[in-house]
């Protein structure tokens, strides 16, 4: 089985308002005194299509998405913006950091419906309930130590990847029918330091692979 990436996120929720955000306080308070805690709701979002990137910078959250398709080279990109912002801005202590892929891979199989039995066959018991179900989902949720990992896998057909997930690729050229996978790795109270950011996104990346195998010997036994 043959993993593609479709896209990569990397998010962080501080444990404190990012202090960039926060002026209009310490403004107010040299004003008349008062001490406020007020978080404004304004961030900065920014697109670059031609990088199928996007970054949004929230008092309370930093986020960025990338759908270049190369999931070793979007992460590089995703890492260097993480680190470009707590040098530019300043992170307080990590609250949640989570990294999130969406990969697929081609079935063979003469139609839908025939997929769809399929994927039933590989991950339930047969029951009347889930032999009458004409669309299914699995998910998953398991813990190492202090990361917390999450799977959705799902059988999909055509351009529906694009039409739920993807805001840039319009040009992605799709198979006709696909397992489709959300693998959503997070850990919490960490330090905002770049290598501890760097030290997640590696056990986070090794335990993506893992599910991926996993999933794919499912598949290559069925």
């Amino acid at each position: 089985m043959t993993w593609n990436t479709a896209k990569s996120i990397l998010e962080i929720r501080p444990k404190t308002p990012l202090e960039v955000f926060m002026f209009r306080n310490k403004i107010r308070k040299a004003i008349t005194g008062e001490s406020v805690t007020e978080v404004p709701s304004e961030g900065v979002n920014y697109k670059d299509k031609n990088k199928k990137l996007s970054v949004g910078v929230q008092p309370n959250l930093i986020n960025a998405n990338i759908e270049s398709g190369d999931s070793t080279k979007d992460l590089k990109i995703l890492i260097g913006l993480m680190k470009q912002v707590n040098n530019d801005v300043g992170i307080s202590n990590i609250a949640r950091i989570g990294y999130r892929t969406f990969r697929y891979a081609e079935i063979e199989s003469d139609s839908y419906e025939e997929f769809i039995d399929e994927f039933k066959k590989v991950y339930f018991k047969e029951t009347s309930f889930i032999g009458g179900s004409s669309d299914l989902a699995l998910v998953g949720a398991f813990t190492d130590g202090a990361i917390s990992v999450n799977v959705n896998i799902g059988p999909m057909q055509g351009s529906e990847l694009k039409d739920k997930q993807l805001q840039f690729s319009e040009d992605l050229e799709l198979p006709s029918f696909y397992i489709f996978v959300d693998v959503d790795i997070s850990t919490i109270n960490i330090r905002s330091s770049n290598s501890e950011i760097k030290k997640f996104t590696d056990a986070a990346t090794q335990h993506t692979e893992k599910v991926l195998k996993v999933i794919g010997k499912d598949w290559s036994t069925k």
